[in-house]
């Protein structure tokens, strides 16, 4: 009496693949932006920097890939790290320091720098900017707090199961948990219908200030299409972090400014300055165009005897078909006008026949 359903069952498993759920599949063609902080960021600060993100999306992304909803991320506290910096800057400073008054000045503005804000101009402020960066280098190798680092990649794969295009936003310290969150969301993530991501890539990762050697650790070398980074060339904390831990090399020639002397900050140096925003704003554009949609053909249901369900992505040249007969195939490289061709089409088993098949590439979906 068992062999029978079980036979069934079994046949089912073979013969029927899953999609992601259509509410899920329907956000492949939105994109979602997470943030993940560097050291010296308060709470308050990192929301503020989230909202900084959140302009800079709705600028310069969203005519072209629609916002999935507000900047996310996952707050990177790292209290016990912020207190050893503390400790070597202040050891530093007051053997450097040639009176008490001008130590005063660098405790100052070396709290500028843990609340977030900009470093002003305080006495020998080039000597302050070496004792930060030489005491960031001290600290840096031992970042990767579990707390942070598990919070953080909880929380990316929280959102990717929102089925959108996703940059990780990484800055300054932050690229450590970011580089080691991007890895292992490659090595291990599935998105809803238990789809590989290292099949359908939809996560890349845009580093900024990168103090590490790499962007996106081993996934990032695999996945070069996935990753970018801009780090000022007057970016002093980098700099000088570079020269003592051999980290990833400035890439963009900028200019000094008043604001922000330091060249680090999240929003005076890179977003809000509007050549580094535009070359940022390149290159997450270029890296949501290279991603690929995971199997979406449950989008909709289709009126058709031809297939009962289809999904397509406009921006990836994609139209998934869920054959009555035959299961689900994916179509390639297909034309913006194309696929609205077809999802308009009054008939579109007849639209698929004279216009679809035989013409583009296709591939089944197993």
């Amino acid at each position: 009496m068992m062999k029978f359903p079980l036979a069934v069952l079994l046949l089912c498993f073979g013969c029927h693949a899953m999609a992601a759920p259509a509410e899920c599949a329907r956000q492949v063609d939105t994109l979602r932006l997470f943030y993940i902080n560097g050291m010296f960021t308060k709470y308050s600060a990192y929301l503020d920097n989230r909202l900084a993100l959140q302009a800079f999306q709705t600028r310069y992304l969203s005519d072209t890939y629609p916002s999935a909803g507000a900047v996310v991320g996952s707050y990177n506290e790292s209290e016990s790290v912020t207190r050893q910096f503390l400790q070597v800057a202040k050891q530093k400073m007051q053997d450097r320091a040639e009176s008490s008054s001008i130590f005063d000045k660098w405790v100052e503005g070396l709290s500028q720098v843990i609340t977030g804000g900009v470093l002003t101009l305080v006495p020998n402020q080039e000597v302050l900017i070496q004792i930060i960066a030489e005491s960031y280098a001290a600290v840096s190798p031992g970042v990767q707090g579990e707390e942070d680092y598990l919070g953080a990649a909880s929380a990316l794969k929280r959102t990717m199961d929102g089925c959108s295009r996703t940059i990780l936003v990484t800055h300054s310290q932050g690229n450590f948990y970011g580089n080691a969150v991007f890895d292992e969301l490659y090595r291990g993530y599935a998105f809803p219908g238990n789809w590989p991501m290292r099949d359908y890539p939809m996560l890349a990762q845009m580093s900024i200030a990168n103090p590490a050697d790499s962007v996106g650790g081993n996934a990032g070398a695999e996945f070069e299409q996935m990753v970018a980074h801009i780090t000022n060339d007057t970016d002093a904390i980098m700099g000088l972090v570079r020269e003592l831990l051999g980290s990833i090399d400035a890439n963009y020639q900028a200019d000094f400014t008043d604001s922000d002397v330091s060249g680090h900050g999240l929003v005076t140096s890179y977003l809000e300055s509007p050549g580094q925003a535009a070359t940022i704003a390149a290159e997450m554009l270029a890296m949501a165009d290279q991603m690929v949609p995971m199997p979406m053909f449950n989008q909709w249901p289709s009126a058709s005897s031809a297939f009962s369900s289809h999904g397509a992505s406009t921006k990836s040249g994609i139209l998934d078909l869920n054959f009555t007969y035959g299961g689900p195939y994916r179509y390639q490289q297909l034309s913006e006008s194309v696929i609205e061709s077809f999802l308009g089409a009054e008939s579109q088993g007849s639209f698929f026949n004279a216009n679809i098949r035989g013409v583009y590439p296709y591939r089944k979906i197993e």
